[in-house]
């Protein structure tokens, strides 16, 4: 007799083993698989080839991995926030004007080859968004989530920050250029996109730098928090921070409500800017 703890469970163990049958029927020609909500057909059937692989000339192959037609549903927790989304038309898309986003694009693609184990994890973080705006929403959103911030709300407040202020998206790209150009450890643009924590909280602070303009101090507060127990890096969101910054490491970074540090300024781990011992006002260095 089913309890009624295994009951509840039961739609999340029909979803699993509809997944195991697919995966299994996939390397098997001929077989029709149901991918999500969509029927195709594997290497051998009549609606054409879903086995694309490249044999030892490049070329296409028969055997090997299969390919989906549905991104997010073949990769459903990285693709939560993208159900619905014609992930094929995006992963084509490229905008010329925009060089630096085209540079990562094409790191990132190949990465995302040289390392099939994290192809599923770069085309959720870089080739299915639009501007590189998205991908740092989506990348902090993540990290910084928690049982009560939600990463799909979090994201939902860093795209409309984004997105409302010019001058944060001119300082994000001056940042990751000085990522690129003065970290000798720093291979590619899409490395410090992703990876490096100190690029992270310099782009956090910055949203919650402008939160914290906009009188919504309370959750400039929060994402102070969390950028503090993720990064290691303790900035008030009433610091001021220019552009051409970069947080080496970040560990141990403290920086008060009054700093102010600007243009194409580099700052070392465990550097603390901190107050002269006034109980208000001016209190915290400036580097310029």
């Amino acid at each position: 007799r089913t309890s009624e703890a295994r009951v509840s469970d039961l739609p999340t163990m029909r979803r699993t083993n509809t997944c195991l049958r697919a995966l299994r029927a996939s390397s098997r020609p001929g077989r029709t698989v149901r991918h999500g909500t969509k029927w195709s057909r594997t290497a051998g059937g009549k609606r054409g080839t879903k086995m694309a692989t490249r044999n030892a000339n490049g070329d296409g192959g028969t055997a090997g991995r299969p390919t989906f037609d549905r991104p997010d549903k073949a990769f459903p927790l990285y693709m939560a926030d993208f159900e619905g989304i014609d992930c094929r038309s995006m992963l084509s898309t490229v905008d010329d004007d925009d060089p630096l986003w085209t540079e990562i694009r094409k790191e990132a693609a190949r990465d995302a080859e040289a390392e099939p184990m994290l192809s599923s994890f770069l085309y959720a973080s870089v080739l299915v968004h639009s501007s590189v705006e998205s991908v740092i929403s989506f990348v902090l959103a993540n990290r910084l989530a928690e049982a009560s911030m939600l990463s799909t709300k979090l994201k939902e407040v860093f795209d409309e920050v984004l997105a409302s202020d010019a001058n944060l998206r001119e300082a994000l790209r001056c940042d990751l250029l000085a990522v690129k150009d003065r970290d000798p450890a720093c291979t590619s643009y899409v490395h410090a996109l992703l990876y490096f924590k100190g690029f992270h909280a310099l782009q956090a602070h910055k949203i919650s730098h402008t939160l914290w303009c906009r009188g919504q101090k309370v959750m400039a507060i929060a994402l102070q928090s969390r950028m503090s127990e993720e990064f290691g890096v303790d900035i008030h969101p009433g610091a001021s921070i220019g552009k051409g910054v970069l947080l080496d490491h970040g560990q141990g970074i403290v920086i008060g409500e009054t700093a102010v540090v600007g243009d194409r300024v580099s700052i070392m781990q465990g550097v603390t800017l901190g107050g002269t011992g006034k109980d208000a006002g001016d209190r915290h260095p400036k580097v310029r």
